[in-house]
């Protein structure tokens, strides 16, 4: 009987022996799932080309599936100038969500100028994303000025 005690002790210490030696194993990393936004790009230019002061209008959808969030980054470069008959002109630039606009902005300048704009939203769910560019200008020639133009560069990031 005391062999078997003694049998059971030396099992359970041999057992236990291997989990109280120290290793220089050191805690492995874990490692955070890797974010890979998916990228959709809209660029428009547009120059007048009217003697008298003219609107123009486009639009773009999105075709893009959007689960998590949403960045958009535009970037425009205008002039817009005065004349005897008219103001500046501008360009404004809205960009919705099923008809909810989440962002917007109208940019205008005398001499060349550049604006950026960005946005950033969480908890992004899907939906019909259109950009609608609308612009009023001309191109002075009865005053001797230059046209007016935009360049608009968007994109879209999105989970």
């Amino acid at each position: 009987m005391n062999t078997k005690v003694i049998a059971v002790m030396l099992a359970t210490l041999a057992i236990i022996a291997g989990c109280l030696i120290p290793t220089d194993d050191k805690p492995k990393d874990i490692e955070e799932p890797m974010v890979i936004w998916s990228e959709s790009y809209y660029n428009e230019t547009y120059v007048f080309n009217n003697t008298m002061q003219v609107g123009h209008a486009s639009g773009h959808s999105y075709n893009i599936t959007v689960n998590e969030s949403i960045m958009v980054e535009w970037d425009i470069t205008c002039r817009f100038q005065s004349d005897i008959l008219n103001d500046a002109g501008y360009v404004n630039i809205t960009l919705m969500k099923d008809s909810d606009i989440l962002m917007s902005g109208e940019y205008t300048s005398e001499t060349t100028a550049e604006f950026n704009h960005s946005l950033n939203i969480t908890n992004a769910t899907d939906g019909d994303y259109t950009l609608e560019i609308r612009s009023v200008g001309s191109d002075h020639t009865l005053t001797g000025g230059l046209n007016d133009y935009y360049i608009i560069e968007t994109v879209i990031y999105y989970i």
